[in-house]
């Protein structure tokens, strides 16, 4: 996973250093009770300090135009979750992309991200039976901030707004039940006296690009069973995948999907359903999702359903998102989460293939 975050940033690094921002910000909310059994967790209000460096991409690339020339950068966030001695403290570090979604004096933006996380408190059997919550100090950090910008003076500018930071696992180690904290920020934002870079010609804004590609992937992932301190279960996933470009931004897509999945055999033998005749570890399913390109990246989120499944217990239905990078014109990197609806099932870090 970290070296795919790094692929990640070093392609967000190589648009260039035009114009640098330096941020900071301080957070108030809470932690959402998103599952019953964290509800007794929620004792407290949380407090956030948010320090960022970010800057205007140098639009040698197409999508920086496209997209209205958005900043990126690095996020550090530092959360107090309102209950130390059960949910304790999270620090993230999280490249992302600032999209502004208006233009004027005041402008509407969005700002998202993917990283890594570290939690002070974790479930423990002997220090922190209560706190179900999280089975790792690691964890995938996700970033999604809506805020409204407007400008004190020059340099300097001002955002407010709602912030929402999740972190998990991926049933990487259980629980992984995950933490979502909800915050309102003010966020003050300092430029630097270098130039934004010069808009490329319209013409080269066109719409000439592949519209249809067909691509393959393999993946590979690890989950746990519950109850938590089990065995860890490697999970291999195959996918055959038609793309549909339907602009510079969107893309539609279709996959089959087949898993390998070892996990299911102590879920079977536990229910009294194994026969080791007819039973394999097989899962097959066929999906459909949304792309949305910023190229050389993208952002896949996709639904399936299985067409064929040994164990039924955690339903009909599963959702792949995530990121894939092109390193190449036909070869890319891939790091997705499977789940089933809100419930996490395996991350999975894979290889693929264009044509």
């Amino acid at each position: 996973m970290i070296r795919a975050l790094i692929l990640i940033f070093l392609g967000f690094s190589q648009a260039g250093q035009a114009q640098h921002y330096l941020t900071g910000g301080v957070h108030g909310g809470f932690s959402v009770p998103h599952r019953p059994e964290i509800r007794n967790l929620v004792t407290g209000h949380s407090l956030g300090l948010e320090l960022g460096a970010e800057w205007v991409p140098n639009g040698k690339r197409e999508w920086h135009h496209r997209y209205s020339n958005p900043t990126m950068g690095l996020d550090f966030f530092a959360v107090d979750l309102g209950n130390k001695e059960q949910l304790g403290s999270q620090f993230s570090l999280i490249p992302y992309v600032r999209l502004a979604l208006s233009e004027g004096w005041g402008t509407h933006e969005l700002k998202m991200g993917v990283g890594v996380g570290y939690t002070t408190k974790i479930w423990d059997l002997e220090d922190n039976v209560k706190g179900l919550v999280m089975g790792s100090h690691f964890n995938a950090a996700l970033l999604l901030q809506y805020g409204y910008r407007f400008s004190v003076s020059e340099r300097l500018g001002l955002i407010a707004g709602l912030r929402m930071n999740h972190f998990s696992n991926g049933a990487f180690a259980l629980p992984n039940m995950g933490t979502n904290n909800a915050s309102i920020y003010v966020t003050a934002r300092w430029k630097t006296p270098k130039q934004v870079p010069e808009p490329l010609p319209d013409a080269v804004l066109s719409n000439d690009f592949p519209k249809w590609k067909f691509a393959i992937s393999t993946a590979i992932g690890v989950r746990e069973n519950a109850p938590p301190l089990g065995p860890k279960y490697f999970v291999f996933a195959l996918r055959a995948m038609t793309e549909r470009r339907i602009s510079f931004k969107s893309g539609l897509m279709a996959s089959t999907d087949v898993f390998i999945n070892p996990s299911i055999k102590p879920l079977l033998e536990r229910d009294g359903m194994w026969q080791e005749k007819n039973t394999d570890l097989l899962q097959v399913g066929i999906a459909a999702g949304y792309i949305l390109h910023f190229d050389p990246m993208e952002f896949h989120i996709m639904m399936g359903a299985y067409v064929k499944n040994a164990y039924s217990g955690q339903g009909s239905f599963y959702h792949r998102f995530g990121l894939r990078y092109d390193v190449t014109e036909h070869f890319n990197v891939q790091f997705m989460l499977k789940t089933h609806f809100a419930k996490a099932d395996h991350p999975e870090l894979g290889i693929g293939y264009k044509f």
